[in-house]
């Protein structure tokens, strides 16, 4: 394994210690095939389109499955089609560069369409918030195909003359206490730090 910078922690990617004893595990610990057998029984293609985080795959939805595919009277069953994006988890990478978001709410789209549902409803968090947060999805097959969204992915921008009744109303309301002590625990970005290596 490569050397690493003194003191640089998480700076520069995942510390050698970190990746030593994710490695032996993997290598000699982990038994894929039981896990592998454990997903093909759990998991069967069941229209409500879930898109994971990144670097996700359809794993992140195992224990929700159960709860949108079985029909109770309380509640309605759902066809679930469990995404791994594209380069991610158990997907095939793309072949050419510039494979982005447009591309992947295309392949999402097509997918839904080729199992036969020409209506259907998204959710998704991290890079699948953004193909429905963004209303890209709802933006290209709204209407028509894509009707309706659900994210764990909230982007907000800051006030801005975009919106000149928010913008003033930002300028003459100070923070509070809470959302003062809010904008200083999110100083940072963690998350996307590691993400970015």
């Amino acid at each position: 394994m490569p050397d690493e910078l003194e003191n640089a922690e998480w700076k520069y990617g995942s510390p050698l210690a970190d990746m030593k004893r994710l490695t032996e595990r993997w290598r000699n610990e982990y038994d894929w095939r039981k896990h592998e057998k454990e997903i093909n029984e759990e998991l069967p293609i069941r229209a409500k389109l879930l898109t994971p985080f990144q670097p996700g795959s359809f794993l992140e939805f195992n224990k929700i499955l159960p709860l949108l595919t079985v029909s109770t009277p309380e509640h309605p069953s759902f066809h679930v089609v469990a995404l791994s994006l594209p380069g991610f988890g158990f997907s095939a990478a793309p072949r050419k560069q510039g494979f982005g978001l447009n591309q992947y709410v295309e392949v999402a789209h097509k997918l839904m369409i080729a199992l036969g549902y020409n209506e259907y409803v998204t959710q998704g968090g991290d890079w699948g918030g953004l193909m429905s947060n963004s209303r890209k999805m709802a933006s290209v097959y709204g209407g028509r195909h894509h009707k309706a969204w659900h994210t764990n992915l909230s982007i907000a921008e800051p006030p801005s003359w975009k919106s000149p009744v928010s913008f003033l109303s930002f300028l003459l309301t100070p923070w509070s206490t809470e959302e003062k002590a809010g904008i200083e625990r999110t100083k940072g970005q963690g998350y996307f730090g590691q993400q970015s290596t």
